[in-house]
């Protein structure tokens, strides 16, 4: 029985031992797909969602945010946590600051429940609409319905431990210009975590969590949900750029017309690709380093197509070859600042 035992050590030791870690994410404002992510995917290289849209080529979305469903968990739970109502005001301007911090978007916000499409005329009528410079514009590329909903549960745990669970739902509903909408409601949740430690014969409590920290753990819940929603926001509203230059002593870098005022950040990984006779042909995935209007990419994969093959010798011979065939950079997800992942 002991040979046996040992035999068995032995092969669980020896597969952990073979079981190759994946691929690590980069870690603050360098995005949600990593340069590991894609070096460790096989296959041809695909281009991104809506990689040709035209809100891809926009070079900053100004969108108008407006809650029309805030409140907190009626839930009849019995370890439902009772959260202050003033904390709903806390989450709602903690949500608007944290979408801001997309570069992707100019936000406008309207906490209301006014209807968002009517107050889009009624801002620009009083002039209360304020654009960042350069994008100035008399309307909105982006209406966005936002709904939470705040709730949180305690669980007594073996250790005689409370673990608190609080939770932000988010529903955003977006909608173009025309008011037709645009993709499918992201739906998200976020969540963060307290323990209260007590003493497990007076029951009372000795330290850990405390409840003037309450608004913090919101926060934290809704950095989380965020996010979780990045990907989705990443495959609808893609920043896609325009190819300026290709350096004379290497193919591999190149110069594009987007930079961090439209929400590129160092490291973003984006495809490269080019139009021939209107198919659309993946070249490579690249890394940015971005400026404030316009960036570098370093080419560190190209695809073994035959479509790509051809672009990639015809930029051998001619650098200038890109100016009679356009060739353009979407960028795969968006970039989150570095303080979410504290």
């Amino acid at each position: 029985m002991q040979y046996l035992l040992a035999i068995f050590i032995a092969f669980v030791l020896v597969g952990c031992q073979s079981t190759k870690p994946g691929p690590t994410k980069a870690i603050g404002s360098k995005g949600v797909i990593s340069r590991g992510d894609i070096l460790a995917s096989k296959g041809p290289i695909k281009l991104p969602m809506n990689f040709d849209s035209q809100t891809s080529k926009t070079d900053e979305l100004n969108m108008l945010v407006e809650f029309k469903n805030l409140r907190l968990d009626t839930t009849g739970r019995s370890n439902k946590i009772d959260i202050n109502q003033n904390q709903l005001i806390v989450a709602r301007s903690y949500l608007e600051k944290t979408i801001a911090y997309l570069k992707r978007f100019d936000v406008y916000m309207k906490s209301s429940t006014g209807d968002v499409m009517a107050l889009s005329s009624e801002l620009a009528d009083i002039g209360d609409v304020a654009y960042s410079e350069p994008v100035q514009r008399n309307k909105f590329d982006l209406y966005l319905q936002a709904s939470l909903i705040l709730g949180g549960e305690k669980t007594a745990m073996y250790d005689g431990s409370d673990e608190l669970t609080y939770t932000v739902s988010v529903i955003f509903v977006i909608a173009d210009e025309k008011q037709s909408a645009v993709g499918r409601p992201i739906e998200t949740i976020g969540v963060a975590k307290r323990n209260l430690i007590r003493d497990i014969v007076t029951g009372d409590y000795l330290g850990g969590f405390s409840p003037e920290q309450e608004g913090q753990v919101i926060k934290e819940a809704i950095v989380d949900a965020m996010k979780k929603a990045l990907p989705a926001f990443g495959n609808e509203f893609p920043i896609t750029a325009t190819v300026q230059g290709v350096a004379g002593f290497d193919i591999n870098k190149m110069s594009i017309d987007r930079g961090s005022n439209h929400g590129i950040t160092n490291d973003n990984q984006l495809v490269v690709w080019y139009k021939d006779a209107g198919v659309s042909i993946p070249l490579a995935y690249a890394r940015a380093e971005a400026g404030k209007n316009e960036s570098t990419l370093s080419i560190y994969k190209w695809d073994k197509s035959p479509g790509a093959q051809y672009a990639q010798d015809q930029l051998s011979t001619d650098r200038s070859w890109f100016r009679q065939n356009p060739i353009f950079a979407t960028s795969l997800g968006l970039s989150y600042p570095q303080e979410w992942e504290r």
